[in-house]
Formats: structure tokens, sequence, C-alpha cells
């Protein structure tokens, strides 16, 4: 947090203001899983590059992100990720 600001007047909240760059997919493996799913779709020639794609639903932009959409998401009190699951906007017990 930078700034505590008073509430604008006919806003919406909670608010997104901020982000940048793509979720991992769901099931990616965590951290090192999605540096490993980078690395593998950056590269054409790896062995596992179209199964992969093709698992990540055929193309991924990690440098993708859509603040309008993803603050109508958190609005609603959900955000729905790239292979269409429900997330909770709170965080679970046992998020990193």
């Amino acid at each position: 947090m930078e700034k505590i600001v008073a509430a604008a007047p006919g806003a919406t909240y909670p608010a997104f203001v901020a982000g940048r760059r793509a979720c991992p997919p769901e099931g990616c493996g965590g951290v090192w899983g999605y540096t490993d799913f980078l690395t593998t779709i950056s590269d054409p020639t790896h062995p596992e590059h179209d199964p992969t794609l093709e698992w990540a639903g055929g193309a991924f932009d990690p440098e993708a992100f859509d603040p309008g959409e993803f603050s109508r998401r958190v609005q609603l009190g959900r955000y729905v990720g790239r292979r269409g699951r429900r997330r909770e906007t709170r965080p679970s017990p046992d998020a990193c």
C-alpha cells in the first residue's frame, strides 16, 4: 500500500488499479512449474512445446493483462482463471 485516500463519489469498490503479466495457468506447478512452463512455450523446438500449449488452451501470452476485466471480476466477488475455473478472491488458508 502506498497511501490511503478518500473514497471517490460514485466509485465501486474494491477497485483494482494496477497489475502486470498473466496469471499462471492453474495446475502449472507453482513458481517453479510456471518458470518451466514459460521456458517450454517460448521455445518452439522444445519437445514439449506443442503439448504444453495445447494443455494451456492453445495459446498463452505471459505479458497479457486486462485490468478492467480483472477489476470487473473482483467486483463480482470472483476471479475466473484462463481455464474457466472459479477462484475465490479471498485467499485460502494454504495459499502461498
